[in-house]
Parts: C-alpha cells; sequence; structure tokens
C-alpha cells in the first residue's frame, strides 16, 4: 500500500471518533436484538463466563487433578483460570470472524437505499465482541480470591498493553473480511477450521515454554499468543512477555487495521454491483 494511502487511511480512522454516537447507537441496537426473546437478557454476558469458569475449576482441580507448570498449591484453580483465559481471547478472535465474512451482506439496506458510513459496522462488530471479552475478564479477576498468591496483580501496564491490540486485531479482521466476503461469499466456509487451527496453535492447553524450543519462537507468529501470555502474566507473578514482543503485535495490529480500512474503502463503490 503506498505510503500515501497508508497515511490517509490513518488518518480516516482517527476521524471516526467524531462518528462515536453513532457506533454506540448502533452498538446498543445489536446487544439488545442479540438477546431480545430472552428471559436473562444481557445476564447471560456474565452467567456464561462464570459458568465456565465453574465448570473448568471443578475438572481441572477435582476430577482431573492437572496443575500447570509452576502453579502454586492451589493449582488445579489456577490451571482452570490460565485456561479460562486462554479461550477468552480465543472466542473474541473467533467471534469477529464469524461476524466479519458476513457483515456487509447482513446490512444490504445500508448499501443500496441510503448514504451510511460502512465502515462503522467494523466498530460495532468489534465492541460487540469485545463486551463480553472484558466481562469475561472481570470474572476472572473475581476468581482471584481463591488465589492469594496473584491478589497483587504484579503486571498491572499490560491489562492496556493487552486490550489495545486486540482492539485492532479485531478491527483489522472485520475490514478485511468484510470487503473480501461480499466479492468471495465462501469466505465463510474457511472460518471454522481457521478457528480449530488457532486454538491448537495458541498455547491455551499448554504453557509455550513446555513445547520444544524451534515451536516456541514460530508460535509467537499466531496473534493470539502474546495476547494470552501477557493476560496471563498479568494475574500470575511470572516474568512478563518481552515489551518489544507487545510492541510488534500492537504494530501489526495497526498496520493490519489500516491496510483493512483502506482496501474496504476502495472496494466499497462496487458492493452495489455485487449485492
Amino acid at each position: 500500500m503506498p505510503k500515501a494511502s497508508m497515511t490517509s487511511a490513518i488518518a480516516t480512522i482517527s476521524n471516526d471518533w467524531r462518528l462515536r454516537p453513532l457506533i454506540a447507537s448502533l452498538l446498543r441496537r445489536r446487544i439488545e436484538a442479540k438477546f431480545r426473546g430472552s428471559i436473562l437478557g444481557i445476564a447471560w454476558v456474565v452467567l456464561l463466563p462464570l459458568a465456565m469458569l465453574a465448570v473448568y475449576t471443578l475438572v481441572f482441580e477435582h476430577f482431573l487433578k492437572i496443575r500447570w507448570p509452576g502453579a502454586q498449591a492451589s493449582g488445579g484453580v489456577e490451571t482452570a483460570l490460565r485456561i479460562y483465559i486462554g479461550l477468552l481471547v480465543l472466542n473474541y478472535f473467533a467471534e469477529n470472524l464469524s461476524v466479519a465474512p458476513q457483515l456487509i451482506l447482513e446490512h444490504q439496506q445500508f448499501v443500496k437505499k441510503i448514504v451510511f458510513p460502512l465502515p462503522v459496522l467494523a466498530y460495532v462488530a468489534t465492541l460487540a465482541s469485545l463486551l463480553p471479552f472484558i466481562l469475561g475478564l472481570g470474572i476472572a479477576f473475581l476468581f482471584l480470591f481463591f488465589l492469594p498468591q496473584a491478589h497483587h496483580l504484579p503486571h498491572p501496564w499490560l491489562l492496556p498493553a493487552s486490550l489495545l491490540p486486540l482492539l485492532f486485531w479485531g478491527l483489522a479482521i472485520q475490514w478485511w473480511l468484510a470487503a473480501i466476503g461480499v466479492f468471495v461469499r465462501d469466505l465463510g466456509h474457511l472460518v471454522g477450521p481457521l478457528i480449530s487451527l488457532l486454538m491448537f496453535l495458541s498455547p491455551i492447553f499448554y504453557d509455550r515454554a513446555s513445547i520444544p524450543l524451534p515451536w516456541q519462537d514460530w508460535l509467537l507468529l499466531n496473534p493470539l499468543t502474546l495476547p494470552i501470555e501477557s493476560l496471563r502474566a498479568l494475574f500470575f507473578a511470572s516474568t512478563p512477555p518481552s515489551l518489544s514482543g507487545l510492541a510488534l503485535n500492537l504494530l501489526l495490529a495497526l498496520l493490519l487495521a489500516t491496510s483493512g480500512r483502506y482496501l474496504f474503502t476502495r472496494l466499497q463503490p462496487g458492493f452495489a454491483d455485487v449485492i
């Protein structure tokens, strides 16, 4: 992508701040539509991760008695919490990957009938995926009461360092796949295998340090690896990921989001013809 186009795309993303009332309104409508007709409503966003973490604790603490390498005395609870944090990150990426290919196709009325800033749909979808992730992370904080050794949160600065790249990764996924998905309808069929691939190639059910050395570095190419490890380091007194790695992860996410926005803008004039 030309340097001038990159600069223009970055400026455009910065200017999207003025559209925040529209984004907030669409986000509220999306959340309300998702839970419309449900007895418990938005409470499911809290209850589901809480139930997940309770089940993980029961299985790993009492059934399997599995302890994470280097875990303290409450090894089963800590193991469940580490796996839960990894699955939170995976679910965030999976939600964005599942929604993105159909994002424009499901909002055809905004393409054909009215003049609408279509790129803001990516913000709505990303924030809708980020909401359950943040609430699930809050539940993980509550479970720290079962882990006295983690109460001091050894690396609190890792929270913004982990969340900001996730936001840009979500936007990158939405803009890239939403734009391409309009023209390539088969894209949605690749999402399921890709999510499975990400799950097994991410340090969710295992510690990256426990796998053979050559593969440890290769695993860093997975965009889920550093967010998972930085969030785990936030909870437990372990060595934090390198600052250079976190900065590189943020830079890559920002680069892909910016190039995705540029691609989306370039392809947008052809959406109406295809739809």
